[in-house]
């Protein structure tokens, strides 16, 4: 009787202890270890304010851009370049694009290098024909201003000949330039996004179209 007396008491000391705090909660020490696991960083994570958070810089890389399309046609004639671009702009006003000119080979052009002004381009124009050049003048506008043309041949061969015969005379600055022909036009289409390329290519259908990517 005497020691179910000390057990009571004993008890009673447990749960007056449990009730005061100083002692840790059974039930909660048990599931303790659940909860740390379904932390994060347990004992490291900290709060963060917003204005903290939105001075902190990111150290994720940038997200690549988009990617894009370009398109070449051609060759068109004029006519042909201008219809295909009316249509562009009817369908997609956003879509980019520009007219070239092609140098299709047609023709080619002995010429020499550029001079620093007109006066020096026909100087050296009379040299040429004291070398027996006939068919020179001097080129006033374009990239290829102030140099001196010396013929234009309608095969590289006949070209390659000329500037052969005038480098033996000790002519060393001529070059061959394929000449623009006005009846060959193209149209490039650039920075086409991805999810109009579809779009783009319905419209370019039974057109002579490459890649200006693929180059």
């Amino acid at each position: 009787m005497r020691n179910f007396f000390f057990v009571l008491i004993a008890l009673n000391a447990v749960v007056f202890a449990q009730l005061m705090g100083w002692m840790p909660n059974l039930l909660e020490d048990a599931r303790e270890p659940q909860r740390l696991r379904q932390q994060l960083a347990p004992g490291i994570a900290r709060p963060v304010s917003l204005d903290a958070a939105a001075n902190t810089s990111s150290t994720l890389p940038p997200l690549p851009a988009p990617p894009t399309e370009c398109f070449d046609i051609g060759p068109l004639t004029p006519a042909e370049a201008e219809a295909l671009q009316a249509t562009i702009t009817r369908t997609d006003p956003t879509i980019k694009f520009e007219m070239t000119q092609l140098e299709d080979g047609s023709s080619f052009m002995v010429v020499t290098s550029t001079h620093a002004n007109l006066r020096e381009a026909q100087r050296r124009e009379q040299q040429l024909r004291a070398l027996g050049v006939r068919e020179t003048y001097a080129i006033q506008d374009g990239n290829l201003k102030n140099a001196v043309s010396l013929g234009i041949f309608s095969t590289k061969e006949s070209a390659d000949s000329l500037m052969a015969a005038l480098r033996a005379k000790g002519a060393d600055d001529l070059s061959i330039v394929p000449r623009a022909n006005p009846m060959k036009a193209g149209v490039r289409i650039t920075d086409v996004p991805q999810q109009k390329i579809e779009v783009t290519r319905r419209l370019l259908l039974q057109l002579p179209v490459r890649s200006c990517n693929a180059k």
